[in-house]
């Protein structure tokens, strides 16, 4: 795959079930800079210590759908699952690993939509697409 991907093409599997009427996503990824600057250094020295990552995603709600059924009853029971941050409609680039759910927020407006967001703490490590 060459050049720039469009958002239309994106979607989001949990514990290898797709999710209905979601329409955003994201996933953050950081590394402790751990801080190993010595008396006489004129520069600050670091190394990379242990990484971590997190996700989101956010759409429309859908109490009907399986997908946003498995994440609440996920998020109730306190436990982990499997989640894939799809990249394309053929669903092969994906970011995936292994989340909690940290909080979810459902919101509804009188002229708009009822919507629903979650925000997930990965545990373990992310796997990133092959071309990354």
């Amino acid at each position: 795959m060459a050049g720039p991907l469009v958002g239309y093409g994106g979607s989001i599997k949990w514990a290898n079930g797709a999710v209905a009427e979601l329409g955003e996503w994201g996933i953050d990824i950081s590394v402790d800079m751990l801080e190993v600057t010595s008396f006489g250094d004129l520069w600050k020295r670091y190394l990379a210590g242990l990484r971590e990552w997190t996700g989101s995603c956010s759409g429309r709600f859908d109490g009907a759908d399986a997908g946003q059924k498995a994440m609440l009853t996920a998020l109730l029971a306190g436990t982990s699952a499997t989640v894939e941050f799809i990249l394309e409609l053929a669903g092969t680039h994906k970011f995936s690993g292994t989340v909690y759910l940290s909080a979810s927020s459902v919101s509804a407006s009188v002229d708009g939509t009822v919507d629903v967001s979650y925000d997930m703490q990965g545990t373990g490590e992310l796997t990133a697409p092959e071309y990354i």
